[in-house]
């Protein structure tokens, strides 16, 4: 499945809004999923509710949501590793830490 039929409700401008709004320039993919969760719950929830046939929702929307940030910020984030950190179900799970290279992002295309 490519990237931009992922996610269709969380928007570029949404994960730049998140992204932005982490006091580190070193983040996970979780962290960006809790700000965009607080502040956008309904589009977070259409994107879940997309994942509902995969054996593990959380997983593949984590995996999307991932995916997303690399495609929405190329040059202005760089995949680090991958770490554990709560997903959002609370359980720790492996997800991308990523380094903002600039003090914020910009959303390349706008959907």
């Amino acid at each position: 499945m490519k990237w931009e039929l992922d996610m269709q409700h969380v928007t570029d401008e949404m994960l730049a809004e998140a992204i932005n709004g982490l006091s580190d320039a070193t983040f996970d993919t979780h962290a960006v999923e809790q700000r965009v969760l607080r502040k956008y719950p309904v589009a977070v929830a259409h994107e879940i509710i997309e994942h509902r046939n995969n054996n593990d929702v959380l997983q593949q929307f984590s995996a999307s949501f991932s995916r997303r940030i690399a495609a929405a910020f190329p040059g202005q984030v760089d995949k680090v590793q991958k770490i554990a950190s709560p997903n959002l179900g609370g359980r720790d799970s492996k997800n991308q830490q990523w380094h903002r290279r600039f003090a914020a992002v910009t959303a390349v295309t706008a959907r």
